[in-house]
């Protein structure tokens, strides 16, 4: 475990500060590029998470939202990792290319990441996947 923290340090070396953007307020990709923003909601109790996606061009419109369950997760960080993967597969889905993906592994709820928790949240209590 060790040894991946120290990787995880060291990699700041070699990325440019700009890409790390922890701005509160929702931030539109560039033209011709969509952003996915995806969050989860946890249950340590009965190992399942939910994962929200959200597809937004330039402009603010949105593009898309899904919502799927996941059973047997072990841990938050596993949560995360399963939005993610959540997020590109519905983007891949729609056959979009040139994307961002954006979370939000920070437990907190910043208001760029809002629609994505509250479709988490959503999905999570009524124990549904949506799209």
């Amino acid at each position: 475990m060790r040894s991946y923290v120290e990787e995880f340090q060291n990699l700041s070396i070699y990325l440019p500060h700009r890409c790390f953007n922890f701005s509160d307020q929702w931030q539109p990709p560039p033209l011709e590029m969509m952003k996915i923003n995806f969050n989860a909601s946890f249950s340590i109790a009965n190992k399942r998470s939910c994962s929200g996606v959200v597809i937004r061009d330039a402009s603010g419109q949105l593009l898309g939202s899904c919502s799927t369950i996941h059973h047997h997760v072990s841990s938050p960080f596993a949560t995360e990792a399963l939005a993610s993967v959540s997020g590109l597969r519905f983007v891949s889905e729609l056959g979009l290319h040139s994307i961002i993906l954006e979370g939000d592994a920070r437990h907190t709820h910043r208001s760029s990441n809002r629609a994505a928790h509250i479709m988490a949240q959503e999905s999570f209590s009524s124990s549904v996947d949506g799209f």
